[in-house]
């Protein structure tokens, strides 16, 4: 790569027809919100789910051992998994044919359903084994609106966003994150601070899903009202909408999907660990109560949505492809003191490790949100992000608690945990560092003005 290439004095000139930032104030509001919403809640559902394994162990499986009903409750987890690469193909194939705008409405009234039903369902103590296999059936149907919520309001805020500002309208997404997964944990602490045990146990776990029905479907009405983006719409007119637009991102665009694969990987493994694991590690290993356990992961995800548009605003003058590198590295890094840190088991000691490891999520899912947009040209881009994302996700995200808690109880050791996500990371890293700068450029050479200024090479 030249000096001119990787050099960061601004944002190139734009052709004003060519910049898409010229939307109504009152458009980009509504674009940021319905999608904010949507993904507020795809993260608030997993979230909640992992965060109350505890009590959806007892209530569902009842085996009477809590490292048995853990590893059910995780396993369930990961079996939603598995719905996520279907969810990309099939949503995939629906937004990059039929539109942006409709599919991320469809996406959201699936979620809201599965996610309010788990909330109705019965316990086994009531149905038997009918009961985990209901929880089975709701969590893959999340699993499968899941497998798109995400690369689907990514693409649709990128492509609506003023090309000097996608870094930060792509932060927005992640800062949904954050404060889906802060609030999950809160109504977590909220709910075993007022109820006691057995009231938790019986009925409390029940009502952070049910409040998920009024949130989705006032997300479903905003999402509704949205017009389609200009990036669709150029397609469109261009007669350049795909027949098969999954088979042709993976035949013409292999490389770019492997680079995300491996990606999504690396941020699956760790953000699942600080998900799932790590709380329910505080409280079985190191002997924080449910309630401060879940408030460091609530602060911690806090610290993630306010630095998300710290990274998102500095990302083009960095470069993506080097701010992706730069948290997958800081994962290896921050793994093993994070673990440390756990083991004074003080809340602080905790707050402080999980923070560590918010920092490190910031700078490699922002570069990534906007890095899986960028790579795939339009005509192909919800498919091609989706489903290198649910593939990895169902390999290596939705396995991640139950491998822990497995290598864990194997070994005799919590450090077996971190260092398997570093395993990961580690050969993530080699993958893209090895391909993405070239791909990045290439694709930057191919679409033109219509992706990046030079300075986002880097």
């Amino acid at each position: 790569m030249t000096t001119d290439e990787t050099r960061a004095d601004g944002p190139a000139a734009v052709p004003a027809e060519q910049d898409t930032g010229h939307a109504r104030k009152g458009e980009t509001t509504r674009v940021l919100s319905a999608t904010s919403i949507g993904n507020f809640l795809e993260w608030y559902d997993f979230a909640i789910y992992g965060f109350l394994a505890p009590q959806i162990g007892a209530a569902f499986f009842a085996s009477g051992d809590q490292v048995t009903d853990l590893l059910g409750t995780f396993a369930v987890l990961g079996v939603a998994f598995v719905s996520r690469p279907f969810g990309g193909v099939l949503f995939g194939h629906f937004g990059d044919r039929l539109g942006r705008r409709g599919t991320l409405s469809a996406i959201i009234l699936l979620m809201t359903v599965a996610t309010a039903a788990v909330g109705l369902l019965p316990t086994q103590a009531s149905v038997g084994l009918w009961a985990p296999a209901l929880l089975v059936v709701c969590r893959l149907a999340q699993g499968l609106s899941a497998g798109a919520e995400f690369n689907g309001a990514a693409t649709f805020v990128v492509e609506h966003a003023p090309l000097r500002r996608r870094g930060l309208y792509a932060s927005s997404i992640i800062s949904t994150v954050g404060l889906g997964i802060a609030c999950a944990a809160g109504a977590g602490v909220l709910l075993n601070a007022v109820l006691s045990e057995g009231a938790m146990d019986a009925w409390g776990w029940r009502v952070p899903f049910l409040i998920s029905l009024p949130l989705g479907l006032s997300g479903l009405y905003m999402r509704l009202r949205l017009s389609e983006t200009r990036a669709f719409k150029r397609a469109e007119e261009s007669n350049q909408i795909s027949r098969m637009p999954v088979f042709e991102a993976l035949r013409t665009h292999w490389k770019a999907a492997t680079i995300l694969f491996f990606a999504a990987a690396a941020n699956g493994v760790n953000y699942y660990m600080m998900l799932s694991y790590i709380p329910n590690h505080l409280q079985v290993h190191v002997g924080l109560s449910g309630s401060a356990a879940l408030g460091t992961a609530a602060a911690a995800e806090l610290v993630l949505a306010a630095f998300a548009p710290v990274v998102g605003i500095y990302l083009y003058r960095v470069g993506p492809p080097r701010v992706l590198l730069a948290g997958m590295a800081g994962f290896l890094l921050m793994n093993i003191p994070a673990f440390m840190l756990f083991e004074f088991g003080t809340w602080t000691a905790a707050l402080v490790g999980q923070s560590l490891l918010a920092l490190c999520e910031g700078m490699l899912v922002v570069a990534y949100t906007l890095i899986q947009v960028e790579l795939f040209p339009a005509r192909v881009r919800f498919s091609g992000s989706a489903v290198a994302y649910g593939l990895a996700y169902v390999v290596f995200a939705g396995t991640a608690a139950f491998v822990a808690t497995f290598l864990v109880d194997r070994s005799g050791t919590p450090y077996a945990a971190p260092v398997y996500a570093m395993v990961v990371t580690l050969v993530a890293i080699g993958v893209v560092a090895a391909w993405l700068p070239r791909e990045y450029r290439a694709a930057r050479l191919r679409d033109g003005a219509s992706l990046t200024a030079p300075e986002a090479l880097r």
